[in-house]
C-alpha cells in the first residue's frame, strides 16, 4: 500500500480541478494540496511527484521562491524536464528573467524540440520587454506546434511593439 502515492494522486486531482476552474477558493484549495503533499513526503521523502505538485500549488499562491525549492527537491530525486520547465516558469513569474532564459536554454540543449521551453522563452522575453526576441521565439514555437490563444494574443502585442 503506497499511501504517499495516494496523497499525491489526491493532491493532483485537486490541482487539476483548480486549474479547470471547478474550485473557487484558490487559497484554501492550494493549502490543502500542500498539506496532502506534505503528508506524502512524511510517508516517503523520496516521492519526487509530491515535491513537484507542492511546488505547483505554491506557484498558484504566488510563492515562487518556495515553489522553486520544492522543484529542486523533486529534481534531486528524479531529473525531469517538466520540473525544469516549472522552475523556469517560476523564475519568469518572479521577474528573474535572466535565470529563466538560462534554464530554458539548458532545457533546449537537452531537447531542442521542447515546445514548452521555446514558448516559455518567448513569454519570458515578452515579460522582460524584449519584443523582438519574443517574436523570434514565438515564430520558433509556432513552427513546432500550435500556440494557445493567450500566447497568440501576446505574440500579436509583440508585433505591435516592434
Amino acid at each position: 500500500l503506497n499511501r504517499d502515492d495516494d496523497y499525491v494522486r489526491r493532491a493532483q486531482r485537486r490541482l487539476d480541478r483548480h486549474n479547470s476552474g471547478e474550485l473557487v477558493n484558490v487559497y484554501k484549495t492550494n493549502a490543502r494540496i500542500i498539506e496532502l503533499c506534505d503528508k506524502a513526503i512524511e510517508v516517503n521523502s523520496s516521492n519526487a511527484g509530491a515535491y513537484y505538485v507542492k511546488g505547483r500549488a505554491l506557484m498558484n499562491l504566488d510563492k515562487y521562491p518556495e515553489a522553486i525549492e520544492e522543484f529542486i527537491n523533486s529534481l534531486t530525486i528524479e531529473d525531469d524536464i517538466k520540473v525544469w520547465i516549472a522552475i523556469a516558469n517560476s523564475n519568469t513569474l518572479n521577474g528573474d528573467y535572466e535565470d529563466a532564459i538560462g534554464i530554458y536554454d539548458k532545457i533546449l540543449e537537452r531537447d531542442e524540440n521542447s515546445f514548452d521551453a521555446v514558448k516559455g522563452k518567448a513569454l519570458t522575453y515578452y515579460a522582460s520587454g524584449d519584443f523582438a526576441k519574443a517574436n523570434e521565439e514565438f515564430k520558433n514555437a509556432s513552427s513546432m506546434g500550435t500556440l494557445d490563444s493567450t500566447s497568440k494574443e501576446i505574440w500579436d502585442e509583440c508585433l505591435e511593439n516592434i
